[in-house]
């Protein structure tokens, strides 16, 4: 694979996981929480957000899981890509 072509796919990784975090905020912002911040009592679904619970349905409870998932998978997914990215930069300007 050309170096090229390696760094734009680590780019689009970057975007990606970018774009995970911010819908994963925004979707925390919306609902007023997260489902790791909260908890499921008597089959209700509650979001936290630093003490305050707001009740959900189960579908949302579901998606904020999801989320909060994808988003602790794309931090060092990240990282990782911006040191790929970094590193092709450096061998194209040697």
């Amino acid at each position: 694979m050309q170096k090229s072509a390696k760094k734009n796919m680590a780019v689009a990784v970057k975007i990606i996981c970018i774009s995970i975090m911010l819908i994963f905020f925004l979707f925390s912002m919306i609902v007023g929480g997260n489902a790791g911040l909260g908890y499921e009592e008597n089959g209700k679904y509650f979001v936290g957000n630093h003490g305050d619970f707001t009740e959900v349905s189960k579908s949302v409870w579901e998606v904020s899981c999801v989320l909060e998932t994808l988003f602790w998978v794309s931090v060092p997914t990240m990282i990782i890509s911006e040191y790929f990215i970094a590193k092709l930069k450096d061998k194209n300007e040697s």
